[in-house]
């Protein structure tokens, strides 16, 4: 099962614009910054974040569990 999980993953650039955002959120919502460059992906993407990790609760495009 984890085979089959991992080869529907991406590996994404960072791109500069992520970059910058990330830094953006990471201000702003107090995110560390791998949480930030996390959120700024799936928000340049058009992604869903699926999470457990507090620092994302309540915030657009997340799915908490």
């Amino acid at each position: 099962m984890a085979v089959s999980l991992i080869n529907k993953t991406s590996i994404m650039q960072l791109s500069e614009s992520i970059a910058l955002s990330a830094a953006d959120l990471s201000l702003k919502y107090l995110f560390p910054m791998a949480d930030a460059i996390v959120y700024a992906t799936a928000l340049e993407k058009d992604c869903k974040v699926i999470t457990s990790d507090t620092h994302f609760k309540g915030l657009e495009r997340v799915i908490f569990i």
